[in-house]
């Protein structure tokens, strides 16, 4: 298991790519969302401790992710208007 602080933030793009290449699956929790869309291939979104979606680079948009991550907290389904 490899765990990077956020010191090591800095570095992780290049550590996270290795690692990929290498094989390995990774499991990445921030609540940087453009981090996470730099470096993921998937995004699993929790609001209010609910899965509320699943996010692929072909199907995820920055407002996709905001509205999935704050569904459980205003009680909306991810992309039903307020």
């Amino acid at each position: 298991m490899v765990v990077l602080t956020t010191t090591d933030s800095a570095h992780s793009p290049a550590v996270i790519d290795r690692l990929a290449t290498d094989g390995c699956a990774l499991i990445v929790a921030s609540s940087d969302l453009r981090e996470l869309m730099q470096i993921c291939d998937r995004i699993a979104v929790l609001s209010a401790g609910s899965l509320a979606g699943v996010f692929t680079r072909e199907n995820w948009s920055e407002q996709a992710l905001l509205e999935a991550a704050f569904s459980g907290h205003v009680g909306l389904q991810p992309g039903e208007a307020a």
